[in-house]
C-alpha cells in the first residue's frame, strides 16, 4: 500500500478522488492548499502527488518546484489536475514539470488509469463463503 497526497481546495474534487481511489489499496491524504500539502509531502514522503494548479497560499506549480528542489522528494511523481491545459504547456523544461496533467472534469476511470501508471492498483478482495 502506497501513500498518495492530494492537494486540492475544491471539496467536490476531493470527494471524487477519494471515492475513485477508495478500492485501490492506497492511503489518500488530502490538503486544502499548497502549504498544507507541502507539509504533508515532507512528513509522509508519498509515492504520488496529485495537485490542483490554482490553490490558496501556494499553487500547484510552486508546490511542484518546492518538491523538485528537495533531493529526498525530487523523484516523486506529480500529476497536475487542471481545468486549463494552457497553464502547463510551458512547463516541459521547467523544474515544476509534472509527469502528467489530468484535465478537469475527469471520470473516476480516467483518474484510476493515470494513477495506475505510477502505482499498482489493488483490486478489491472478495472472500468466498
Amino acid at each position: 500500500m502506497s501513500v498518495i497526497v492530494l492537494c486540492e481546495d475544491e471539496p467536490t474534487i476531493q470527494r471524487l478522488v477519494r471515492a475513485s481511489l477508495a478500492t485501490t489499496g492506497h492511503q489518500i491524504h488530502v490538503a486544502a492548499d499548497g502549504e498544507e500539502g507541502l507539509a504533508l509531502i515532507i512528513a509522509l514522503r508519498p509515492a504520488l502527488v496529485l495537485t490542483d494548479l490554482a490553490m490558496p497560499k501556494l499553487g500547484g506549480i510552486e508546490l511542484a518546484e518546492r518538491i523538485r528542489a528537495r533531493p529526498e522528494l525530487a523523484g516523486t511523481p506529480i500529476i497536475f489536475i487542471s481545468a486549463s491545459l494552457s497553464r502547463v504547456r510551458g512547463l516541459a523544461t521547467s523544474s515544476a514539470r509534472p509527469e502528467e496533467v489530468l484535465k478537469k472534469p475527469f471520470s473516476p476511470s480516467e483518474l484510476r488509469a493515470v494513477v495506475g501508471r505510477y502505482l499498482d492498483l489493488v483490486a478489491p478482495v472478495t472472500v468466498a463463503r
